[in-house]
């Protein structure tokens, strides 16, 4: 918000000037972001949500996504570099 004040502090101004929601996730020890939903002056007074519709956005990702957390991990070089060291 944007306020201004005259004398004696009487608000004679207020407006809205973004509104922003974000949300940190972690799935597993593999998967991490944050997702953010921002939203700017003018169009910001036209909007009212809270970090709840970063959730959702996440939520709605979900079958895109679950291939992806059902699979294996990728096998890292250092994995490769133990084989071979051990034999």
């Amino acid at each position: 918000r944007f306020n201004v004040f005259a004398k004696g502090a009487r608000l004679i101004e207020s407006r809205k000037v973004n509104r922003s929601a974000t949300f940190v996730f972690a799935i597993g020890d593999r998967f991490y972001g944050t997702l953010t939903a921002w939203v700017h002056e003018p169009y910001a007074a036209h909007y009212e949500f809270t970090s709840a519709l970063s959730v959702q956005l996440l939520k709605s990702m979900a079958p895109a996504l679950q291939p992806l957390l059902e699979s294996a991990p990728a096998k890292t070089a250092s994995i490769a570099v133990e084989k071979v060291v051990a034999h």
